[in-house]
């Protein structure tokens, strides 16, 4: 099988889409034929051509800004297919770009298979940004030729059917999540994992990810001023963005500013998923949520809002705690619960560590998308056939 991830943009730079396709571009390598990522050279300093965890990258010249540069994104990738196609045999493309729209394109001249992965929802998603563009419908017309759509939550399935994808056209497939860890953290490890980082040795609650207005920081940051009244818990921000300078200055303003930890951006939170107890996540819109993953993963207990995979994977009082509204009040109320209940922080943590390995495994994953794979291969010989 000739396989190829196609994606915008990749790792160095980072978000959950991104992250989440160069690890699957190293699983998936190893059980392919062949298997490479073309993705745009999006800086200067980046080679055209390199290797990464046993994963070749061709990135494309791309030059201009705003929209025009998304034109030529497309035409880049719709030229490279065009002279290319006839190396691959599936194109997994990422997000409904128009770098992705181009090699869809071209890669159909030669007979590829094609399947698109839908990274966001919503009126910021992938769907809603298409449709918004001038020429929108023209747009979504060509991106509904794609052979398959991969959803990872029913909630993404259920907005490609609101659009007019197929149900035969969409396949569920949820994201992977990898650990080093081989068993429940202790209390002594999260100790010391808590030292290396020069944190104090008291509760950690955790938030990871980009900070930007619809992550719902702003009610993180509400509630825990009444969370963490008597001071005895620590509060770390992994991430950057936009909103950095209002929670900084929150902070500053803020009578338990000293329990706020802004750490910026890391490309391995790890160490900081072994030394929390606790992960916070009141996002407004997830197609998934892959640090939410991972903090299951690590054994935290999370509370969280209803989005991406907590609506589905997550029971609420058995491996997580759900917040069902938008008050601060509720989001306060659930972390002075964990933060003074440590066999209740340990009960939620352990299942949602076990839910975690089961539902979004690599293993798991990785099968799920050969077959994927498989599926395009078979309709394919069948389509020559008649």
């Amino acid at each position: 099988m000739k396989l190829v991830f196609v994606i915008q943009h990749f790792p160095p730079f980072i978000s959950g889409a991104e992250r989440q396709a160069e690890l699957l571009a190293q699983l998936i390598s190893k059980q392919v034929t062949s298997c490479e990522v073309i993705t745009t050279r999006f800086r200067h300093d980046l080679p055209l051509r390199s290797v990464t965890g046993g994963v070749r990258i061709r990135r494309l010249r791309t030059w201009g800004g705003g929209s025009t540069r998304l034109v030529v994104n497309l035409l880049v990738s719709f030229l490279h297919f065009l002279l290319h196609g006839r190396k691959y045999e599936i194109i997994h493309a990422h997000s409904l770009s128009p770098f992705s729209l181009g090699s869809i394109i071209g890669g159909k001249i030669w007979g590829c298979r094609t399947l698109l992965k839908v990274s966001s929802i919503g009126d910021e998603g992938d769907v809603a940004k298409v449709k918004r563009h001038p020429f929108g419908k023209v747009l979504w017309r060509l991106f509904l030729q794609t052979d398959l759509f991969v959803a990872t939550t029913p909630t993404v399935v259920r907005e490609l059917l609101d659009h007019g994808v197929p149900g035969d056209k969409i396949a569920m497939v949820p994201n992977a999540v990898v650990t080093n860890l081989d068993e429940m953290p202790t209390s002594s490890m999260r100790a010391a994992a808590r030292a290396s980082l020069d944190l104090p040795d008291r509760p950690v609650v955790l938030f990871v990810g980009r900070l930007v207005p619809q992550k719902g920081l702003d009610l993180l940051m509400r509630a825990w001023t009444d969370a963490v009244q008597d001071g005895r818990a620590t509060l770390v921000l992994v991430g950057d963005g936009p909103e950095a300078k209002h929670i900084a200055e929150w902070k500053r303003a803020s009578e338990h500013g000293e329990t706020v930890h802004m750490v910026g951006w890391r490309s391995d939170p790890e160490t900081f998923y072994r030394a929390s107890d606790i992960f916070a996540f009141p996002s407004q819109e997830e197609a998934f949520g892959n640090v939410l993953a991972e903090a299951m993963a690590h054994g935290l207990a999370v509370v969280t809002t209803r989005v991406g995979l907590a609506a589905h994977w997550i029971r609420d009082g058995e491996s997580g705690i759900i917040i069902h509204g938008d008050t601060a009040g509720e989001m306060a109320a659930a972390l002075r619960r964990l933060l003074a209940d440590a066999s209740l922080r340990e009960r939620l943590g352990r299942q949602a560590r076990k839910d975690a390995l089961r539902f979004f495994s690599a293993d798991s994953v990785v099968g799920a998308y050969l077959e994927q794979y498989r599926r395009l291969g078979k309709n394919a010989t069948t389509s020559r056939a008649a």
